[in-house]
């Protein structure tokens, strides 16, 4: 008789080392439930997750109405300095003097040239002034001759006329008689010879009447040529005054240039702030020297500040007008002061040569670049026009070179991180194109 049934001793037989049991701490179930969400956290992000392209580029600030450079149009010393650096001007104020007299020697003598020729210029307007007086004085007396000779005339006119008056009483008289004689000759009271010696009478004074009539013409003849010397004379007059008084002018002009050759007054052409002046009186300038530089203002404010980047063309193909920009401004440290934000506002269409970009900033632009291509320009509109500095709001200034990153297109994860793959996958297809097809166009 068995103690145990047939199936104890066939689990005794099998688990004679014992069961087995695995234990599982709890730290390894958090582990694992932490490693599955990780995985599952950066399977979505890379599923649904974006990232930002970003361009950083580098410019300098700028006023919005644009900045003016006051240069030296040819060499000369500083005279007059009226003006200090960061003084608000208005249009037309004098900002500097410059002297550019040349010195000459004439006879021995050591002197200024433009003071030689303002000599010589004075001395012949006084000689165009006596001459003026003595044509004036001549054309005086010679009307007064006129006048005199017009008057004698007038009274010989009207004597004549008098003169004329009488011998056509006498005319008619001589008619009046003749025609009384002929009568009596008809009745027989007078003799044919007398008739005829009244016609001859009447033939007499008709040809005395005539010949007062032509004395008459010539004195109105000789009246109206005297008038129109008289009116030629102040015509003459008029006109010999007009050529001195273009002689006149002309020396004026050339007394203004020889005093613009002695010195060079520079005038602001437009309201603003004086910046950039460097100068100091008797301190010689030459041609083309930039001189100070003029911020234009608004209603007396300072006028708005715009930043101006540049960028390669590699870089400028994404950039848009609307894209937001960060900004770091190198004298103020982002670290410390934090970012600025802006908007681009408009891009050239044309890019810009090295040489044409600002003197202190071309070096660094070259630099990042890593070539002498043209760079384009940018033009960002700043949200802020001041920054705060140490609980403190202080303006930006015109000239702050600063760094920016431009924020373009929003890319996937998965995207950014297949671009490896993305990019080989291009360069196989390329690789794989057939010539002939490539050639032929199709």
């Amino acid at each position: 008789m068995k103690l145990f049934r047939d199936e104890v001793h066939a689990a005794q037989a099998a688990q004679w080392l014992g069961s087995v049991r695995l234990h599982q701490p709890l730290s390894f179930s958090l582990i694992t439930a932490c490693a599955l969400g990780l995985a599952l956290a950066l399977v979505a992000f890379a599923a649904w997750g974006e990232v930002t392209r970003k361009a950083r580029l580098s410019g300098l600030l700028v006023p919005t109405q644009g900045s003016l450079n006051i240069t030296a149009q040819q060499a000369g010393v500083l005279m007059e300095l009226p003006v200090a650096e960061g003084q608000i001007v208005k249009a037309g104020d004098v900002l500097l003097v410059l002297h550019t007299e040349r010195q000459s020697m004439l006879n021995g003598v050591m002197g200024d040239t433009s003071d030689r020729a303002a000599q010589q210029i004075q001395a012949r307007k006084q000689s165009l002034s006596t001459e003026q007086a003595l044509r004036e004085l001549q054309s005086r007396q010679r009307e007064q001759v006129l006048a005199d000779r017009i008057r004698t005339l007038q009274a010989e006119a009207r004597q004549a006329e008098e003169e004329r008056s009488l011998q056509q009483r006498r005319l008619t008289l001589a008619r009046t008689t003749l025609q009384r004689n002929e009568q009596l000759v008809a009745e027989g009271f007078v003799s044919v010879a007398q008739l005829q010696s009244k016609q001859e009478e009447l033939i007499d004074a008709d040809g005395r009447l005539q010949a007062l009539e032509r004395a008459r013409l010539a004195l109105q003849r000789d009246l109206q040529a005297l008038r129109g010397e008289r009116v030629a004379l102040g015509a003459q007059l008029q006109t010999d005054l007009s050529l001195i008084e273009r002689n006149r002018s002309s020396l004026d002009q050339e007394m203004s240039e020889n005093a613009a050759r002695k010195s060079s007054v520079i005038t602001a052409p437009f309201a603003g702030t004086l910046t950039a002046l460097n100068l100091k009186v008797g301190q010689s300038v030459q041609p083309g020297q930039t001189l100070a530089t003029l911020v234009p203002q608004a209603d007396g404010v300072h006028g708005a500040l715009q930043a101006q980047l540049f960028a390669p063309s590699r870089t400028a193909g994404f950039v848009r007008p609307g894209q937001t920009v960060y900004l770091r401004y190198a004298a103020y440290p982002y670290q410390k002061f934090g970012l600025y934000t802006g908007h681009i506002t408009a891009v050239s269409v044309t890019p810009f040569a090295p040489s044409e970009l600002p003197p202190n900033l071309s070096q660094q632009l070259i630099a990042q670049a890593g070539s002498h291509e043209a760079l384009y320009r940018i033009n960002v509109e700043l949200d802020e026009q001041d920054i705060r500095v140490y609980g403190e709001t202080l303006p930006l200034k015109a000239g702050l070179t600063l760094d920016a990153d431009v924020l373009q297109e929003r890319r996937k994860v998965w995207e950014w991180v297949l671009e490896p793959v993305l990019a080989a996958r291009q360069q196989v297809k390329v690789l794989n194109a057939d010539p002939n097809l490539v050639r032929t166009g199709g």
